[in-house]
């Protein structure tokens, strides 16, 4: 699971996880993340106090503040470096068609 990127609802289940007793061995043996850092969201989340069960879990917005947002996937779109260009022969009727 080396350099896997998590998103952040996967952070809130790992933290619902942990508040309801499961070690981080537990955590990775499931496959929700690896022991390494299930150790560290658990030290983040014991900080926070989001592993006390009579505190609300954190939202999304608590959760991308300390984990950093993911960044997206991929590009957008592999067009999108060319845009202007390919707007300029869209509006001019150029069209592209291929047949394999």
């Amino acid at each position: 699971m080396a350099n896997r990127r998590f998103e952040m609802h996967q952070y809130r289940h790992v933290i619902v996880q942990m508040r309801l007793g499961q070690s981080d061995r537990a955590i990775a043996s499931s496959g929700l993340m690896g022991r390494k850092k299930a150790g560290l969201v658990r030290s983040v989340a014991q900080k926070e106090g989001w592993l006390d069960v009579s505190a609300p879990l954190p939202d999304e917005a608590a959760l991308s503040q300390v984990f950093g947002d993911v960044p997206p996937r991929g590009p957008a779109s592999v067009v999108l470096p060319h845009q202007a260009e390919v707007t300029k022969w869209w509006e001019q009727g150029c069209q592209n068609r291929f047949y394999i």
